[in-house]
């Protein structure tokens, strides 16, 4: 942590950088308690030990009291679990694929993600053009009545 952590006295626009990447760095490690617990809401969690040392570590690089490091915790924890929530296809697609294969490589997870991607996209764009429709008819519906 020292190697990354920056020179006492910097400002915080200085700081910026180290605070963006431990902030997220935090979220990464905390996501995997978060992923258990939306998938096992009833279940105890295994608990990541390490995981949670290094983003203790990782959130007081980005602050300096320990409240502030316990309620950047808190954040990254709520920011972890929110994401995983609105990418639950995603994450879905992930486990199908880890429980099948057993390991996945980076180009592996992309092309996952990507095809998850695709298929949201194209539903959007299913129905947009649904209401598209929809407001054709009635604009054309309204557009008779008005010729009246």
């Amino acid at each position: 942590m020292e190697r990354i952590a920056p020179e006492l006295g910097s400002t915080r626009v200085a700081l910026s950088e180290y605070i963006i990447r431990s902030q997220n760095n935090v979220v990464e490690l905390l996501a995997g308690e978060a992923a258990e617990l939306i998938l096992h809401p009833d279940l105890p969690s295994l608990g990541a030990v390490h995981d949670f040392v290094e983003a203790d570590a990782f959130a007081k690089v980005a602050v300096a009291v320990r409240p502030a490091t316990m309620a950047l915790l808190e954040y990254c924890r709520s920011e972890a679990s929110g994401l995983l929530t609105e990418n639950r296809d995603i994450l879905d697609a992930l486990i199908a694929a880890l429980i099948a294969k057993g390991t996945l490589s980076g180009d592996e997870i992309d092309a996952i993600i990507a095809g998850c991607i695709t298929v949201r996209s194209a539903k959007a764009e299913g129905a947009r053009r649904q209401d598209w429709e929809r407001r054709s008819v009635s604009a054309a519906t309204f557009a008779g009545i008005s010729e009246r």
